[in-house]
């Protein structure tokens, strides 16, 4: 098989030349180098370098490998780089999918992988020693880490869920045979609020001093503290209400939901009985009553009975009940 090699103006210098069949010689081109894009450029046995308007590609055993398109995306078993949102794009395709290993040769090794089939896959230590998968922002600062033991660390911030109703979902634990209406833990709060002086009847017309109202939502369990001082310009109408922090939820059949502690209420009048109550459904309000320690006997708190409006009386009291949300 004949071999040809045409080269026109030669210009050697000092320690240069052409080598044909020798290991020691060397071309120097100082201007563009042409080949016939139907043919390429061959640099090894079934390596083949070649191109097209605008596109580069790499070739072995007769199949390209890669490809460098018109933008500059990178394209690695694929001839297409598919580009999103305007971003320089790197390709990494074949029929199982695309893989990234990331390989530390000291000290192990230690290889990691990043690949895509029907899922992204991120796998830490996927041979040699156990290692955690770390995310850092804002510089060398770790923000969050999947533990090769499973466990996920937030190294300093919240968990943020930025949809409303979602949150921590409890399903796989065992329900002992219990009814279950829901395992989704989805909100978590501690506040205060001011509350209202109201009445069955009609509401009071009533200053607040020394608000003291505090509540803790977890889920839809409301435990609101009820405490605060009030002055009363006009009394209300019918048994007295305070107003709570979220709408009580209307159950059925109807359980009360009954105050759990109450002391300092020097707006009740009658403080020689136990003062008790329950919420109110489909509002967002609770009432008072006293257990007059009879059979259970309970009397209404009503104005213009054994309510105190005399200069700033105090109500104290704590409801627990399920909120409407």
């Amino acid at each position: 098989m004949a071999s040809n090699l045409r080269v026109d103006n030669i210009q050697p210098s000092t320690g240069m030349g052409i080598g044909i069949g020798t290991a020691n010689g060397s071309v120097t081109i100082t201007g563009d180098l042409s080949v016939d894009t139907s043919k390429g450029l061959t640099v090894g046995t079934g390596a083949t370098i070649s191109g097209g308007t605008n596109y580069i590609t790499a070739s072995t055993n007769g199949s390209e490998r890669l490809r460098i398109d018109s933008s500059g995306n990178v394209g690695i078993g694929t001839d297409i780089p598919v580009t999103s949102f305007g971003y320089s794009n790197l390709s990494l395709a074949n029929n199982s999918g695309g893989q990234i290993e990331l390989k530390r040769l000291s000290s192990g090794p230690n290889v990691h992988y990043i690949w895509g089939d029907n899922h992204l896959n991120i796998a830490a230590s996927y041979s040699g020693s156990s290692g955690d998968i770390v995310f850092k922002a804002n510089g060398n600062n770790e923000r969050f880490r999947v533990g090769a033991d499973g466990n996920l660390q937030i190294a300093n911030g919240n968990l943020v869920f930025s949809t409303s109703g979602t949150g921590i979902d409890f399903s796989a634990t065992s329900t002992d045979g219990a009814t279950v209406d829901s395992e989704l833990l989805s909100d978590y709060e501690e506040g205060e609020w001011t509350p209202t002086v109201g009445g069955s009847g009609g509401d009071a017309t009533a200053t607040i001093g020394n608000n003291r109202c505090r509540y803790i939502k977890i889920g839809k369990l409301v435990v609101a503290y009820v405490d605060f001082d009030a002055t009363i310009s006009a009394i209300g109408a019918g048994q007295l209400q305070v107003s709570l922090p979220f709408a009580v939820v209307n159950p059925n059949p109807k359980p009360y939901c009954e105050i759990f502690g109450a002391r300092n209420c020097s707006m009740i009048a009658s403080e020689t009985y136990k003062v008790t109550g329950w919420t109110i459904e489909n509002s967002s309000r609770g009432t008072f009553q006293l257990s007059t320690g009879t059979n259970g006997a309970e009397t209404s708190v009503t104005w213009g009975s054994n309510v105190n409006t005399s200069g700033t009386p105090r109500l104290c009291a704590a409801f627990a009940y399920y909120s409407t949300t």
